[in-house]
C-alpha cells in the first residue's frame, strides 16, 4: 500500500514546523533563569545594603540591575527564539514594517492611553510609586527616563514576542491574552505598592498592548504604542518638575 504523498508532505511539514518553533519548553527555560537572575540580583542587593535598604533612594542602583536582567532577557530569548531555530530576529519575533496606517493608530493608541493615564494618577493617585519618588531627584529622574524609553524594547520582546506566542499556541489567543496582560501588570506590582491606582492602569496597558500584538501577528505596533505610552508618562514627570 503507498502513501499518499500529500499526507506524508503534510506530516512532515507539521514535524518540521514543531521542531522549528518555540515551545513550552523554551518558555519555562527562559523563565527560569530569568527569574533566577533576578532573584541573585535581588540577594547583591540585601548583601550590599542590608534588609532595610530603600531602593528608591539609590536611583543608580535600580537602573544598573534593570538594565543588567533586561539585557539578559533580549539575549536569552532571542537565542532561545531565534539562534536556536536558526531564524532571523524578524522571522522569530514577528517583527515586520507595519502600514502607515497601522503605525498611526498604534501611536495614537499610546499616546492616548497616556493622556488618559496621566489624568487618571493626576487626580485619583497618591504619588508616592517607586517613579514618583525617583523623579524627585534629578538623578532619580534621569534614571527614570532613561529606563522609561528603554524598557518596552524588553519588556516587548518578553513579553509579547516570547510568552506571549507560546500561551497562544498551546491555549489559544484569548488565554495567551488574559495570562499575559495579568503577569505584565503583576510584576509591575512591586513599582507600586504605595500607589494602588498605578497597577490596574499599567495592566490594562498590557492588556492592549497584548491584543495589539494578538490582532496584527506582529510586535512593531504593540512596541509603538508602549514607547509612546512611556514617553507621554516621562514628558508628564519632566513638565511637573518643571513647574514646580
Amino acid at each position: 500500500m503507498t502513501a499518499d504523498p500529500d499526507l506524508v508532505e503534510s506530516i512532515s511539514d507539521e514535524s518540521r514546523l514543531k521542531q522549528t518553533s518555540l515551545g513550552g519548553r523554551d518558555l519555562l527555560i527562559g523563565i527560569g533563569i530569568i527569574w533566577g537572575f533576578e532573584i541573585l540580583l535581588g540577594v547583591a542587593i540585601v548583601l550590599w545594603g542590608g534588609t532595610s535598604i530603600q531602593l528608591v533612594e539609590h536611583p543608580v542602583v535600580i537602573l544598573l540591575t534593570t538594565l543588567a536582567s533586561s539585557s539578559l532577557t533580549l539575549l536569552l530569548v532571542w537565542f532561545l527564539t531565534c539562534k536556536k531555530y536558526g531564524k532571523s530576529i524578524s522571522a522569530g519575533f514577528l517583527i515586520s514594517r507595519p502600514s502607515r496606517k497601522c503605525f498611526i493608530a498604534s501611536l495614537a493608541i499610546g499616546i492616548g492611553y497616556g493622556l488618559l493615564a496621566i489624568a487618571l494618577l493626576s487626580s485619583c493617585s497618591t504619588g508616592r510609586s517607586m517613579f514618583a519618588e525617583m523623579a524627585k531627584s534629578p538623578v532619580g529622574l534621569s534614571c527614570m527616563i532613561i529606563m522609561a524609553l528603554l524598557l518596552p524594547v524588553a519588556e516587548e520582546v518578553y513579553y509579547r514576542g516570547f510568552i506571549f506566542p507560546v500561551l497562544q499556541s498551546k491555549w489559544g489567543p484569548s488565554v495567551a491574552v488574559t495570562v499575559v496582560t495579568l503577569w505584565f501588570g503583576t510584576v509591575h506590582v512591586f513599582q507600586n505598592t504605595s500607589d494602588w491606582l498605578a497597577i490596574p492602569v499599567i495592566a490594562v496597558g498590557g492588556g492592549i498592548f497584548t491584543i495589539q500584538r494578538s490582532v496584527t501577528g506582529n510586535l512593531v505596533p504593540s512596541f509603538v504604542s508602549h514607547w509612546s505610552y512611556n514617553f507621554c508618562m516621562v514628558a508628564s514627570s519632566l513638565l511637573a518638575v518643571l513647574t514646580e
